[in-house]
Parts: C-alpha cells; sequence; structure tokens
C-alpha cells in the first residue's frame, strides 16, 4: 500500500506468500479503510453562440407500409447548440 497499490486480492496474496494465515476478507477491510478518496469527475459545458453549431444524429427507427409497400424509416435529430432546441 506505501507503493499505491490498494488492489485487495493481489495484497493478500503477496502477504499470504509471507505467511500471513488470516482470511481475504479482512485483508479487503483493512485496504477498504485506507483506500484514498476518488476524485469527482467533472465536465466542461460546451457553449456556442446561436446560429454556431449543431449536432445531428441519424439512425434507422424499423419499417414502416405505406399504400401497400414496406420501407425502412430514417430520421435524423439535430440539436442546436446554444438553444438546445431540437428538430426531428
Amino acid at each position: 500500500m506505501a507503493e499505491g497499490v490498494f488492489n485487495a486480492r493481489k495484497l493478500y496474496g503477496e502477504i499470504q506468500a509471507q505467511g500471513y494465515p488470516g482470511k481475504e476478507s479482512k485483508v479487503r477491510e483493512f485496504v477498504h479503510e485506507r483506500r484514498p478518496d476518488k476524485e469527482p469527475v467533472g465536465s466542461v459545458r460546451f457553449e456556442t453562440a446561436p446560429g454556431e453549431q449543431g449536432q445531428v444524429d441519424w439512425g434507422s427507427f424499423g419499417f414502416i407500409t405505406h399504400h401497400g409497400r414496406t420501407y425502412r424509416l430514417y430520421a435524423f435529430v439535430m440539436t442546436l447548440g446554444w438553444s438546445r432546441a431540437s428538430y426531428l
């Protein structure tokens, strides 16, 4: 753990090879109490000016029957960056 290893299974194997008679669950408990907290992961919102950017997704949504013929149904969604307005 002094070298930054907090994998309880790995540590258990190492100390077991050195003669540790205890259970892996005790090592897990010991490591858990000493594991450093993870840093929260954040994100920065991507901002754009009006009319500057939009994102488009295209996909197939199954089939549609029209006048007795079957067609594959396609659509796209465009979301504007500034207003977050969506168009289908």
